[in-house]
């Protein structure tokens, strides 16, 4: 079983580190602005969901209805870190394969299944009773059906 992962850190400058930025961010500017967490437990989840909020809301917006370039630069900083580790943990669930290994067993596959029929006519009659041109036409229309999957 994986080792529990946890989000809890115990101080500020701890969140600031997850996250990428200045510790003034988090105390003087996060903080203020309603992080969730109390002195000593917060969870970085819930803080990178609030920022989300924070990110799609309306309240961060100058009085032209943009965000200041700073601001949106931090921001989307810290959405790909969110997105980042988001797949740091799928990776260490199991839930993400490597691209490489998974278009090996895709090939591996492919091959298999054009084994399967390569083989389809002589197993027809040795394990059917298949006459002989029946077979042939058997493997006929497979080599016809090849072409037509190969010029696609």
């Amino acid at each position: 079983m994986p080792k529990q992962q946890t989000f809890i850190v115990d101080s500020m400058p701890k969140v600031a580190a997850h996250f990428g930025v200045g510790r003034n961010t988090v105390s003087e500017s996060w903080r203020v602005r309603g992080m969730p967490g109390a002195d000593g437990v917060y969870d970085v989840r819930e803080i990178g969901r609030w920022l989300a909020k924070r990110v799609q809301g309306p309240a961060n917006t100058s009085s032209n209805g943009h965000l200041p370039e700073a601001e949106r630069l931090k921001l989307e900083a810290l959405r790909n870190k969110v997105v980042l580790e988001r797949i740091k943990i799928d990776e260490r669930l199991g839930r993400l394969v490597d691209a490489q290994a998974a278009q090996i067993a895709q090939e591996s596959q492919a091959a298999a299944f054009v084994g399967l029929f390569d083989r389809l006519p002589a197993e027809a009659r040795a394990r059917f009773g298949l006459s002989k041109e029946h077979a042939e036409g058997l493997a006929e229309t497979i080599r016809l059906l090849r072409e037509d999957v190969s010029r696609e």
